[in-house]
């Protein structure tokens, strides 16, 4: 089904066609966190109180040792301690940790040797961090995470859990605009989309006991795609909700668009294939009018044997 109005909302076209949230994670083992208050333009690195020439180094190095970049901040009328920081964050599995680092200046970020993001195990470079949980409300980049996203900083600031509201940061776009309101957890790179403000709280607190909650799962950011869409349909079978509770083996290019992935699991190894195909056309965001596929995965064969799993129509 082709939407029927182009200037409809991309996040209202993608629950129309009830686009699959799973394999949708941004993929990237290490991330840097970036403390920077005020507005954010589009490009939020180049467009905000951020030196450009700062910025486009941070970008050049972000691709030169493999790590992501996102810009956070606290919402309105909250004290950020008159301090900025950096965290540092290693999502890969078996290998996951978050040190923050005071910056007295923003300039300070190019003296960091980013390579550290590739250690298994956290430097020292700053402060054991605890973990967080950002929001996109990047809405200069799109207007539907403004909508969703505020929606969800606003409502959730207020449940009085003080240990909840401490770990809840504002992010830079975070990837998936149809899907807002996004929400992503530190250090272990958990993803999540079409996120209500009655479903944060649950999924930070599942987080914070070592647990998944797979409604709005969106994905791990430490896995490629498939092998994201392979742990997805293989927890969502067999109820494996523990964050570690599978360890991907190996993944084998079957042809054709089929891909075999392999886990160790709490009983053992568990082998999955999953077919990749194309479902109907849709923007990928509000700014982006350009119409491109969306991408499904689906369970062929499981060993030991799985149901497999039922699939939204589209």
């Amino acid at each position: 089904m082709e939407p029927e109005h182009p200037k409809q909302r991309c996040s209202a076209i993608a629950r129309e066609l009830a686009e699959p949230l799973y394999a949708t994670a941004p993929n990237s083992q290490a991330w840097v966190l970036l403390e920077q208050p005020g507005a954010w333009g589009p490009d939020a690195l180049s467009e905000s109180s951020i030196d450009p020439e700062v910025g486009a180094e941070i970008t050049r190095l972000s691709k030169a040792n493999d790590f992501r970049i996102m810009l956070i901040r606290r919402s309105a009328g909250r004290s950020s301690n008159n301090s900025q920081g950096c965290y540092l964050a290693r999502a890969a599995q078996g290998e996951t940790w978050m040190e923050r680092l005071e910056l007295p200046g923003t300039v300070n970020l190019l003296d960091i040797d980013f390579e550290v993001l590739k250690s298994a195990t956290a430097p020292g470079l700053g402060e054991p961090a605890d973990p967080l949980w950002a929001v996109c409300t990047h809405g200069r980049r799109d207007p539907c995470c403004a909508e969703h996203g505020r929606k969800v900083i606003r409502i959730t600031a207020e449940t009085g859990d003080e240990s909840f509201v401490q770990g809840l940061w504002e992010s830079s776009h975070q990837g998936g605009h149809r899907f807002a309101a996004n929400l992503a957890l530190f250090p272990h790179g958990l993803f999540y989309g079409q996120v209500e403000p009655e479903d944060a709280h649950t999924i930070v607190e599942a987080y914070r006991d070592g647990r998944l909650v797979l409604d709005g799962y969106r994905g791990r950011s430490g896995f490629d795609a498939v092998t994201q869409a392979a742990d997805y349909l293989v927890r969502r079978q067999d109820s494996f909700i523990g964050i570690d509770d599978l360890v991907p083996q190996g993944k084998m290019d079957l042809g054709e668009g089929l891909y075999g992935v392999t886990f160790d699991g709490p009983s053992g190894l568990v082998n999955i294939q999953v077919q990749v195909s194309e479902g109907p056309m849709r923007p990928e965001s509000c700014n982006k009018p350009k119409l491109t596929p969306v991408r499904l995965y689906r369970q062929v064969e499981v060993e030991p044997d799985i149901a497999p799993v039922g699939f939204p129509t589209v």
